[in-house]
Parts: C-alpha cells; structure tokens; sequence
C-alpha cells in the first residue's frame, strides 16, 4: 500500500502533537467554518483528502480491509486518534455529536414509504411497522448476521427511521433467521 502512514510509535506521536495543535483548524477548514455538518466517517475522508500525512485515504482503508488482521497496520487507529482528538475539544465534539445525531438522509428519503406501506427494505436491514411497534430486523447472510459497513448504515437508518415515525411508539430490535452453509442444518438457524 504505497499511500499509507507510517505507524511506527514515533510517528503517530508526532501525528498526535500535530492533532492537538491543529485539531480546531482542521475540523473549521474541512466543515466551512462549522457551517457544513459531516458525520465521522465523512469527516474522516475528507480530512485524509487535504491532510494525507495525518490521516489515511480511504483507498489505504479500503486496501487494508481486504487484509487478515494479523496482516493489518492498523490505520483505523489513526482515524479514531483524530476523532478522539474532535470530540474531546470543547467546541468541536458538540458540534460533532450534533451532526451525528442528526438523521441520516437515506432514512429521510425512505421515511414517506414507512408512513405509507408501514415496511422498508434497506437490504441488510429492515423496518416494518405493526400498530405502533416498529420491527427492525438485520439480515447479514454474509456474515451470520455480523456487522460490517453495509450492515451498520442499514441498522443506523432503520433506526432513524422509526424513531422519525411519529406512529411508532417503541421499536424491537432483532437478526433475523441465519442462513450460511456453517449453521446447523446446512443453512439457517433460530433468528439471532
């Protein structure tokens, strides 16, 4: 991975004095002087985007992901050394857990369909609405109902979504059935 940091120990420390001396600028420069609301993994990229040698790019990340972990350097590290240094700033990590706790806008675009059909299929996530229970069910084939990325916006908008739905008044969260060749019976299991 030819675009990566330097994980040594002395480098990341230097990394981290860097970060708590500049933490503010970069956040006002990367958010338009707090004017723009970035959730963290936006906020992550598009920091790698004009700070390469504090942060790494998203091809480093995706790259890394494809590694065993035994074989990872660590660069999410890095990326959770900048958000720990943006939320504990008094000014900034407000600012941050507003932005995160805003809806996501995948669940404001499906919010019509959940009020009207009372069911959204998110892929790897879905909410349907009985009375007023919202049911949210995860579905991760892949990864017997593991998270991964996909999995993690999905929950995150079903989430959103229910508690968007003024209909719903308590929400039930559960995996549903797993299916992989690895469960008893060569193919699903009780739901998770």
């Amino acid at each position: 991975m030819a675009d990566t940091l330097t994980t040594s120990p002395e480098a990341r420390a230097e990394r981290e004095t860097r970060l708590r001396a500049e933490a503010e600028a970069i956040y006002d420069e990367i958010t338009d002087g707090r004017t723009r609301s970035l959730r963290m993994a936006e906020l992550v990229y598009a920091a790698a985007e004009r700070h390469p040698d504090l942060l790494p790019t998203r091809a480093a990340i995706d790259a890394e992901r494809e590694l065993l972990q035994k074989d990872k350097q660590g660069l999410e590290i890095d990326q959770g050394v900048f958000l720990a240094h943006l939320l504990a700033h008094p000014r900034i990590g407000p600012d941050l857990l507003h932005a995160m706790s805003q809806p996501r806008a995948e669940a404001l675009e499906h919010l019509d369909t959940l009020r009207t059909t009372g069911s959204v299929d998110l892929g790897v996530a879905r909410v349907d609405r009985d009375g007023d229970v919202g049911l949210i069910t995860t579905q991760n084939d892949a990864f017997l109902n593991s998270e991964d990325d996909p999995s993690v916006a999905a929950l995150e908008t079903a989430v959103d979504l229910v508690l968007l739905d003024d209909a719903v008044r308590v929400a039930v969260l559960r995996g549903g059935v797993a299916i992989h060749p690895s469960t008893p019976g060569g193919g699903s299991s009780a739901p998770a």
